[in-house]
């Protein structure tokens, strides 16, 4: 049973490392086309064969791979104002207390992405964009909210249970042909 679980574990982990590659964050903004701000729905985590735990982990480990693949921002100041803004936004969000980090990378795109387990990066162009503080705190907390509610092994998981049923009918099918 142990193998098993390690073996579901590294193919989510694959699964979810592609799922980064091809997912970048857009969104609604809440209001309304008469330009009134709707009140927020209240949304729960979804179906997820993973623990917070193995979040976590799967998390520190795709965030030590991004931190060789992108150029972190050097600029301490910078860096420290989006940490303490992003922990101050982590202390309300709901469900498991995951250990938020905050990183910036060193690029002019407008973008920001949550890995699991609490690991959220930030553009720098995201940043420069931000008009004030209240924009900027949109987009950390549409980040916070995408580990909040564990959407990247929500999505790893639904997958593997998709590929897991369509290797169940090949296997069928070839019993029945063979």
């Amino acid at each position: 049973m142990d193998r098993i679980k390690k073996k579901l574990f590294k193919s989510i982990a694959v699964l979810l490392a592609l799922q980064l590659v091809l997912i970048s964050c857009g969104g609604r903004s809440g209001v309304s086309e008469g330009g009134s701000a709707q009140p927020a729905p209240h949304f729960k985590p979804g179906f997820n064969l993973f623990t917070p735990e193995q979040d976590i982990e799967l998390g520190r480990k795709s965030a030590a791979e991004v931190a060789t693949q992108v150029p972190l921002l050097n600029d301490q100041a910078v860096v420290a104002y989006v940490q303490q803004l992003g922990a101050r936004l982590a202390e309300r969000a709901p469900g498991y207390k995951f250990p938020y980090q905050f990183n910036v990378i060193a690029a002019r795109d407008i973008n920001a992405f949550a890995l699991p387990g609490g690991f959220i990066f930030v553009n720098a162009g995201a940043i420069a964009a931000a008009r004030n503080e209240g924009e900027l705190a949109g987009v950390i907390a549409h980040e916070i909210n995408h580990v909040a509610l564990r959407h990247g092994t929500n999505q790893a998981s639904k997958a593997y249970v998709a590929k897991t049923g369509i290797n169940i009918l090949r296997n069928e099918e070839e019993i029945l042909d063979g």
